[in-house]
């Protein structure tokens, strides 16, 4: 059975990225892509988190004005959050077009990513494909949701213990709306215990503002937060209302 790969191309080339396509097909690799859609953080977006369920590979070829571009930059380490907890550390992800030297440590999602140059790049996908994907284990839960016309959600929530309520701050953009419920879909409705926001932090001189909730939350349960603008990074955890040593995580985006 064939190996299927998804390509995300950022810049509009047709040419361009027939040619990738064309040359992966060699490698009898069943390929399928799109052009990247741009993001807009007040209408919604859609992740292309479907295409990629079905996938073995995940290719992103970008160029470095098209790195530099920060709609850019957020969309792509959303869709790398969500595809990560769908599918493991280990689901193959290869950006071909900048250099690894260019992206930020901080930026855990897009620097966990493999850089390679198009001549080796239907090689590493061969012995890549043929990997059994490890799973991953962590202290917590982190998930997105990017639908149109309702916005962009984060989640968050314990795993696999229980948190005593939970909160996410952001840096550089604001939270609108929060809930929670089961892992893995928006609330349709909650009943909230002892919500707050508003709530200002300072981590390393940098200043966030924080909503959280004291419900507690199982393993099957997560807080929902819906933002506003585009947050320069994150933290998130269990509230520190009752639990002053509770855990603090930090994304940077």
């Amino acid at each position: 059975m064939k190996k299927t790969v998804w390509i995300s191309a950022f810049d509009k080339n047709e040419e361009t990225s027939k040619v990738t396509f064309n040359a992966l097909h060699k490698y009898g690799l069943d390929v399928s892509g799109h052009f990247w859609p741009e993001y807009d953080d007040k209408k919604g977006w859609e992740l292309p988190t479907e295409a990629l369920k079905n996938a073995d590979a995940w290719v992103i070829l970008m160029s470095p004005s098209a790195f530099a571009n920060e709609h850019n930059r957020f969309s792509l380490n959303l869709t790398l959050m969500q595809i990560r907890t769908l599918k493991g550390d280990g689901f193959p992800v290869f950006i071909s077009g900048i250099e690894k030297a260019d992206v930020a440590e901080e930026l855990i999602y897009l620097s966990a990513c493999e850089f390679v140059n198009s001549a080796v790049l239907g090689v590493k996908l061969l012995s890549a494909t043929a990997k059994v994907l490890p799973v991953s284990e962590t202290e917590y839960r982190l998930n997105c949701h990017a639908i149109m016309g309702i916005g962009t959600w984060f989640e968050v929530g314990p795993c696999p213990h229980s948190w005593q309520g939970a909160m996410i701050a952001l840096e550089g953009a604001e939270i609108d709306a929060h809930g929670v419920g089961p892992s893995g879909k928006l609330p349709q409705k909650a009943i909230l215990s002892y919500p707050y926001k508003g709530m200002k932090l300072e981590v390393d001189g940098t200043e966030f503002i924080g909503w959280g909730v004291e419900n507690e939350l199982a393993a099957g349960e997560s807080y929902y937060i819906r933002i506003k603008g585009l947050p320069k990074s994150m933290l998130f955890g269990e509230s520190p209302i009752k639990n002053e040593n509770a855990d603090l995580y930090r994304c940077y985006f």
